[in-house]
């Protein structure tokens, strides 16, 4: 079994969730076998893709599901399976977006990715499964390995990580985050995750020197007036994930999302304002 004292090759995060998830990644290297990854959008499911596909020593090759939409699921099934024959045995195909076909689609690329000469590797958004008991996605038994990466608000201490990472991939790396920023950004509730983290650092970048230091008043104003005060109590977290679960499911349509868990729509209007809580969220 491969194990590393940190983050896997590739990974950026010090949380306790985000170590399993690299111990998890170490095992899936070591065994052969098609994996699914899924996660709220910008939760950085690619980024684990590829981290796994360098822990296995295989090239990655990306294939994007939503390109699907541009001609027919059955022309661009037969563009997978002639790239699937066409890769080495030191390549793997990654498939993002998976979400983004139709249940008869994911279950026809189930059936050519399982009579694909080597595993593959695939992306898809899913809510956290402790919110919900079955999804459609658990239909597509070829995918024996599974990693579920948990949203960035329930992970606050990647944050201070992953901005020093972002920082490094934008910028040089030379930025100095005070205590009182990154505590500040621990209880933002980040619903864009990473990706709107990266976005954030960004825009500092941007307006600030390379080693200039960050405190409070640098973040973004959006980002301020909706920081909460402590933490989520274990309710408030379920009833978060929750709501962003059913605005992923309706595509952001707030009426069907309100009438997927039940309440009125002005009930969710109210709710995501307490949280401080836009969709889609920025990122």
């Amino acid at each position: 079994m491969i194990a590393w004292s940190g983050p896997a090759p590739g990974l950026v995060g010090s949380s306790a969730d985000w170590l399993e998830i690299s111990q998890k990644v170490a095992d899936l290297a070591a065994a052969a076998g098609h994996v699914l990854i899924t996660g709220e959008r910008g939760v950085g499911k690619t980024h684990v893709a590829l981290a796994l596909a360098g822990a296995r020593g295989l090239t990655p090759v990306v294939i994007d599901a939503a390109a699907a939409s541009a001609t027919s699921v059955a022309q661009w099934l037969e563009g997978v399976a002639r790239t699937l024959d066409e890769l080495s045995d030191r390549s793997v195909m990654v498939v993002v977006r998976l979400e983004r076909l139709d249940a008869a689609g994911r279950e026809e690329l189930a059936d050519v990715l399982g009579t694909g000469p080597v595993p593959s590797l695939a992306t898809a958004v899913r809510p956290d499964p402790r919110t919900t008991a079955r999804h459609p996605l658990d239909a597509l038994t070829v995918f024996a390995g599974r990693v579920h990466i948990p949203a960035l608000r329930h992970r606050p201490d990647d944050v201070g990580p992953l901005a020093r990472h972002f920082d490094a991939r934008h910028g040089v790396g030379q930025l100095v985050w005070t205590a009182e920023a990154l505590e500040v950004m621990e209880r933002y509730l980040w619903p864009g995750n990473a990706r709107e983290l990266e976005r954030t650092v960004q825009g500092l970048l941007a307006q600030l020197s390379p080693s200039a230091v960050v405190t409070p008043d640098h973040l973004p104003d959006e980002l301020l007036q909706r920081v909460r005060r402590g933490p989520l109590t274990r309710l408030e977290e379920a009833e978060v994930d929750v709501m962003l679960a059913a605005l992923a499911e309706a595509e952001g349509n707030k009426d069907l999302a309100a009438h997927l868990i039940g309440i009125h729509r002005a009930t969710l209007y109210r709710k995501l304002q307490s949280y401080g809580l836009d969709w889609p969220p920025e990122g």
